[in-house]
């Protein structure tokens, strides 16, 4: 049977492995959470929007583990800008303008990058 052929669900189960969570945010400041681990968080805001990874030395930040990631797509006019908290590391440039996209990967214990 060919693709074309495949009706929604079935084409849903083949590439169920492949799909993202893909989450909108409306709001100008965000969290991130374990929740959000291989997501893709689109912001629709038209102000700036700032999102939050946990110290991880913190609670909320114990829960990444090394290789975690989550996509930024700024959908709306405001920037996003991806913070940090505490003695983190982030590398990379965390703010995108809009219709683009960044990548955030925790590379080490306390260590994440942004592509």
């Amino acid at each position: 049977m060919a693709v074309a052929d495949e009706t929604t669900g079935q084409v849903d189960e083949r590439f169920s492995g492949w799909r993202k969570v893909v989450r909108t945010e409306t709001t100008t400041s965000r969290t991130i959470g374990l929740a959000d681990v291989d997501a893709i968080i689109v912001s629709t805001n038209g102000s700036a929007t700032t999102f939050t990874i946990p110290e991880s030395t913190a609670a909320a930040g114990k829960v990444f583990p090394v290789g975690a990631q989550f996509r930024v797509l700024t959908k709306g006019a405001g920037t996003v800008t991806v913070a940090k908290t505490g003695s983190d590391t982030l590398t990379g440039t965390a703010t995108t303008a809009q219709n683009a996209t960044k990548l955030v990967t925790k590379i080490a214990a306390t260590e994440w990058m942004i592509a």
